[in-house]
């Protein structure tokens, strides 16, 4: 048929030359021969093929299906009209078709010969438009921009970016960084990503950039997998690792997010504050609906100097207050949360010192809700978005976007010492 073609052998030359639709065969040729290079595969079943996700329904329909059969005339003649369709997009379209996407059924993969991610989700035309305007507006800043909590191994599948290249990703999105962007801090707190040693060194390898730093730790939704592997490879990475420059995020959830038993959640989040102290490492906490409780194991475990960032803090006013008192070097972690509909978040923060806030994006979580940014396009948040944060805050506290930055700059100096 002319939906389903085996590919048990490519075409010869004189096939391709008698074919009745030779560009549409040809295409299917190279489509065969790049899979073939990428996967190295012995024995592709099939390969389906797109020209464009903008083509019509029933381009898609027929070219895409894998199991349709063409019967009646009318569907044979249907079939020529769209073919005859694609072959002239193929002549308009080439630049598009380099990076057409080949899938290979029988290893059920998806591969680019460009990107190793789906081209949809690079930034659209109006994110495009809507950063090259934010960038402009942004050159007259000068103080160096830092995003203090992210997480990249949460942010990539979430864009399906499967790149091993930290590096390529920095190029992709390049639009979502200001160019005073310096560095942000990635949150490794899942132990899958560090059960062992060599888990650990292939992870860094991944995560590594000139503009990324890291903290490790048990995140309380993850406390139940502490194993005696993963503090080893834990306590190795705190203390040999040049760019590792804290314990966390760890710390006491009780939300209804978290399945984890609340005694092992104090468990391991105890033993964490015990290995901080005894080796003066800073420490992330992670604290949902449990604000008394990790005060109280903070008072007990660690010095009220200890230098502590408390991530992405929405309790009460009163309890913030509480902390920062108790806590000299603590500073509480700020977030695009302060962007949505949430009083008394803002109220909190307008109550506490500039001084003693760290800028967050959190990334991939809380994409910021501000006035044009494109949030029907943007379903997740970069770390590059710690802009929006700086801006909210300046606004809030009436402030300048320059003193929000250059303060934040100081205070990630004072905790993380870089």
């Amino acid at each position: 048929t002319l939906v389903e073609r085996k590919s048990t052998r490519p075409l010869s030359p004189n096939e391709l030359k008698n074919s009745q639709f030779p560009k549409l065969d040809l295409l299917m040729k190279n489509s065969r021969e790049e899979a073939k290079k990428v996967e190295k595969a012995q024995s592709l079943v099939q390969v389906r093929y797109s020209i464009n996700e903008a083509d019509k329904i029933k381009i898609r329909n027929i070219l895409l299906s894998s199991t349709s059969t063409v019967k009646s005339k009318e569907t044979k003649q249907e079939c020529k009209e769209v073919v005859k369709e694609v072959c002239q997009k193929v002549e308009e379209l080439k630049e598009e078709l380099q990076e057409l996407t080949i899938e290979c059924c029988n290893h059920k993969q998806i591969i680019t010969p460009s990107n190793s991610f789906y081209e949809s989700n690079l930034p659209s035309e109006n994110i495009l438009k809507y950063f090259e305007s934010k960038s402009c507006e942004w050159k007259k800043y000068k103080k160096s921009l830092v995003d203090s909590h992210c997480h990249f191994d949460m942010l990539f599948p979430k864009i399906k970016y499967n790149n091993s290249s930290i590096y390529k990703y920095f190029q992709d999105f390049s639009c979502f960084y200001m160019k005073n962007f310096e560095a942000c801090i990635n949150v490794i707190c899942n132990p899958r990503s560090f059960s062992n040693k060599n888990k650990l060194k292939n992870y860094f390898k991944n995560y590594s950039h000139p503009k990324i730093y890291h903290t490790i730790g048990y995140h309380p939704h993850f406390a139940d997998l502490w194993t005696p592997d993963s503090e080893d490879a834990l306590m190795d990475a705190l203390i040999k690792h040049p760019k590792v420059v804290a314990l966390g995020e760890c710390g006491l959830d009780l939300s209804k997010n978290n399945s984890v038993d609340f005694e092992t959640q104090i468990k391991v989040f105890q033993r964490q504050l015990l290995l901080a102290s005894e080796k003066n490492i800073p420490i992330v906490i992670h604290c949902r609906d449990t604000e008394e409780k990790c005060y109280e194991m903070l008072k007990e475990y660690l010095e009220p100097d200890h230098l502590i960032h408390l991530h992405c803090f929405t309790g009460s006013t009163q309890i913030a207050l509480k902390y920062l008192k108790t806590f000299p070097n603590l500073c509480i972690g700020v977030t695009p949360l302060i962007t949505f509909k949430k009083d008394h978040v803002k109220q909190m923060i307008k109550s506490i010192p500039l001084e003693r806030i760290l800028l967050e994006t959190d990334s991939p979580y809380f994409v910021p809700q501000i006035k044009n940014f494109p949030n029907s396009d943007v379903k997740v948040s970069h770390p590059g978005f710690i802009f929006a944060t700086a801006e909210s805050i300046a606004e809030l506290k009436e402030v300048s976007i320059d003193q929000v930055i250059d303060v934040n700059r100081n205070n990630v100096r004072k905790i993380y010492s870089f």
